[in-house]
This record gives structure tokens, sequence and C-alpha cells, in this order.
């Protein structure tokens, strides 16, 4: 049939159909490279490497290196194993340590924590291969001792950063040799290194000033003789953690004031530490933004008197335990506006009124701890999670209903019951018909007016 459209017209129909076509073309094109048979080992090496550097040692190791022998092969890229990490692992053995700390001559990082198979002589093969090591994890290898420490200080020039918590073979000779190796350390963990004391802590301060951050809690054996020393050699401090450890009182009061840097601080579960010392601390350190008393029993609203006064830039501050009550809630929330994270949990004395202070005058307030108030209600509580949501406030009931989440794939009986049980025994709840009874509100979709 004859087409009875204008020239121009028919020009442009014609373009119509082509486009079309091409389209048509285009879109035929795209389905088949969809049903095209595409795998990830197609993909160039350039981006996979991109994609291995998401992933954990671990998983390269036991997962990725077992694909095929091209991944294997990418898997020793040196630029993967410049910050190794090989916590996690069942079993690092010295072999293993030297295969992974080899495929770099550049690595900066290593990570052993919990690495109980290592040996003095793995350190040993390592150091003498990771000459630029920055940082350095050794928490609970508990087969490292002398040896070991004397390969890292000859070895480990330039380390700034060395975790050794719960190594107990380590000695003060070995505390001796970091000092004498490691000048630009900055960074040292000695938590729970039992078999050391004053000599090796003082060798430690002697031989590195540079020390910022220091954490020697639980050791009880030492003195106001390590605390002299640190505070005399290592004036730079910034970060000082003595939990549970042998200092007095006085001590405490007067060698920690020496650090006017010093911004974190942690003197947990001392039964030396009271208000007196408090403010002998506090007064000489302004400069504090995160201070951790819990377990100081004998620290009272005094001492709160004493922090809101000289820290104003506070931002932590936990208390767990210490005899707080709605007074030196108060005191914090009438002068402390920057607090971000709170912890007075286990004051038995802090009542619906200290809490309600608390969340409405500190603006930034992220977190609350409140657990084991027993005189808070479960109201109040529930008050506050729902008027404060930018708030996290943990108490006995809040989080006993949290942990709800965790039992969602359990019937409602057997998973109140366990719940009712963990609230019995592991928060040392003795009455747990209360909580009882608001689960069964829940269930029946009622709210409880609870006390």
């Amino acid at each position: 049939m004859q087409s009875f459209l204008h020239p121009v017209h028919k020009r442009k129909s014609e373009e119509i159909c082509d486009t079309d076509a091409k389209f048509s073309c285009s879109v035929e094109s795209e389905e088949d490279a969809y049903k095209s048979d595409f795998h990830i080992c197609d993909l160039p090496d350039s981006i996979l490497l991109k994609i291995f550097r998401y992933l954990s040692h671990k998983e390269l190791l036991l997962s990725v290196a077992l694909v095929c022998q091209n991944f294997n092969a990418l898997t020793k890229d040196p630029h993967l194993w410049r910050y190794i990490n090989l916590q996690g692992l069942l079993k690092v053995t010295d072999k293993t340590l030297v295969h992974v700390t080899t495929i770099s001559n550049n690595v900066l990082s290593v990570n052993l924590t919990d690495s109980k198979f290592i040996t003095d002589e793995g350190v040993i093969q390592m150091t003498s291969k990771c000459r630029h090591l920055q940082r350095l994890k050794l928490v609970r290898c508990l087969e490292i001792s002398t040896a070991g420490m004397a390969a890292i200080a000859q070895n480990c020039r330039f380390l700034q950063f060395l975790n050794l918590d719960c190594c107990t073979r380590l000695t003060d000779e070995a505390l001796s040799q970091i000092g004498n190796g490691c000048s630009m350390l900055q960074t040292l963990y000695l938590d729970q290194c039992l078999n050391i004391s004053d000599k090796g802590v003082e060798n430690v301060a002697k031989g590195c000033h540079k020390i910022k951050a220091l954490s020697i809690g639980q050791l009880p054996q030492l003195t106001d003789h390590s605390l002299d020393a640190i505070s005399e050699h290592c004036p730079e401090m910034e970060q000082f953690n003595c939990m549970s450890s042998g200092f007095s009182g006085q001590g405490l009061g007067m060698y920690i004031g020496r650090w006017k840097k010093l911004h974190f601080l942690e003197v947990s579960d001392m039964k030396v530490v009271n208000d007196c010392v408090v403010k002998a601390i506090v007064s000489k350190s302004p400069a504090i933004t995160d201070l951790n008393l819990s377990l100081c029993r004998n620290v009272t609203d005094v001492g709160v008197e004493s922090i809101v006064r000289y820290l104003p830039h506070l931002k932590r501050c936990y208390m767990a335990a210490c005899q707080i009550t709605d007074a030196g809630l108060k005191l914090f929330a009438e002068n402390c506006k920057k607090l971000i994270s709170v912890d007075f949990g286990w004051c038995v004395a802090v009542t619906d009124e200290g809490a309600q202070a608390v969340c409405d005058s500190l603006p930034v307030l992220r977190h609350a701890g409140l657990v084991r108030c027993d005189k808070m209600t479960l109201k109040k509580s529930l008050e506050l999670c729902e008027n404060f949501p930018r708030i996290h406030v943990s108490n006995l009931w809040l989080d006993l209903q949290r942990l709800m989440q965790a039992y969602q794939n359990k019937d409602k009986a057997s998973r109140n019951k366990e719940l009712c049980s963990e609230c019995h025994q592991q928060m040392g709840m003795v009455d747990v018909s209360a909580f009882t009874e608001y689960l069964a509100a829940e269930e029946r979709g009622e709210k409880i007016e609870a006390s």
C-alpha cells in the first residue's frame, strides 16, 4: 500500500524505525551479556586486590588462598601484608608467623593476640625481617620471655606501640631490654604481667622517655617507687591506667599531678582512692576528659564536687559502685555539660530523681549506665528510654528487655523463663516477680505501670 505521509514526515518515521532497531539490538546485546558465564575470577587482578584489602588475614589464609592458583598468588601481594592481624586464628605457629611476615619487606604492624603457640624463636625470626615494625601486640602470648624481648629491642628500633598484656613469663630483665632498645616507644601495655617489679618498670621509664600511654593494671606488687620513676622520666604522659595496682593514695595524689597533658586516667578498683585522693589528683590535672573510678567504694558525693570543680573538659566519667547519691548526679548535671558517657551502675542510693536530672541537663549525653540502681523504678526507666532516644540508658530492666531480642526464635514461655533465670543468676536480682509480670503484660499487649 502506498504511503500517504508527507516526505518530511516519512523521513522522520524512518529515523524512528532506525532508532527502534538500534535500541532493540542494544537490549539484545545486554541480555546476551547478562546470560554469559561471568565469574569473579574474570575480574582484573587490580580489582581483585582492592576487594581482598577488605578481608581479614584469616579469610585470606583459610578461604581465598584455597579458591584457585591465581587467588593464591594474589593473596601473597606485599601490600596485603603490611598490617598483619592473626588474632582469631586457632593455631598460629612460629612457621606461620615467619611465612606471613616475609611476604612484605615493609611490615608496619603485627597483631598476635592469643597466639599461644608463638615462642621466642618465632619472634626472633619475625623481628629480623620486620625492621620497620611500628606496632606489635603479643597479648596472652604465654611462651614469650626475655629472649623475645631482646630481639624486639635489637631489631625494632622504630617501635611505637607494644602490648604485652598477660605475658606472664616476662621479667624485669625483659623490660630492661625494651628500655634499652625501644627509645621511640609511645604506648606500652603491661597489665597482669605478674613477674615484673618496680625495677623493671623503672628501667622502661628511664629508657622510653617518649611514652604517652601506659597501662600497668592489676599489678599489686608495684609500689610508689614505680609511680615516682614513671612520673619523673615520662613527662609527656597522656593516658595512664593503674587499675588494682599497689600504689598508695598519697602516691597517686602526689605523682599523677605531674602530668599536665594527662587526659585519660583509670584508677578503678583501688581501696586507697577516696575523696581526698580524688581531689589531689583532679586539682592538678585539669586536662582530664576520661576518668574511671569504678569500684572505688570510698568515693562519695564529696569527690564528685572536686571532679566537677576542677575538670571542665570532662567527657566520660565512670563511677560504678561508688557511694554516689542523687546529689552527686545533680552536680554532674549542673556543671559537666560536655559529658558524653557516664556510668553510675551499682550506686544503690541513686533514684529516679537523679537519673532524670542527668538525662534532662546533659545535652550531648549518649550513654547512661544505671545497672543495679535498685531504687529506680521500671516506669522511670521506660520513660527515660522513650523520652531520650539519643541516650542509651542501661539498667537491669532495659538490658533484660534488649536481651529478649536474642531469644526471638524460641517460644515465649521458654524464652521468658530463660530470661528470668539469667536475671536471677547473672545480675543478682533476687525477686524476679516484677519482671515476670512485665513480660506477661507485654504478651497481652498491655502497658504495665510498674513501680
